[in-house]
């Protein structure tokens, strides 16, 4: 990508600001948080080769294991 003087003087960055229009949204505190939990270093080698072999975030299939097994444990329950 060539650079032109609009990239080099920032012109080009004011312009695309000057462009845009404000966005109005709320977050919910409550909507994602992140906790700190110990695991062996080889059951996270293991989840992490798994998660890497699907395409998946590390913690996307650790959500997805423990809400399956949760579901399991909570039908035998009932």
């Amino acid at each position: 990508m060539p650079v032109n003087d609009m990239m080099v003087s920032g012109k080009g960055q004011n312009r695309c600001w000057e462009q845009t229009e404000p966005a109005e949204f709320e977050i919910d505190p409550q909507a994602r948080r992140r906790y700190l939990v110990a695991l062996d270093p080889d059951l996270l080698k293991r989840v992490r080769r798994i998660a890497q072999s699907r395409g998946l975030a590390t913690e996307s299939l650790v959500n997805l294991l423990l809400e399956q097994r949760l579901q399991e444990v909570e039908s035998q329950v009932a």
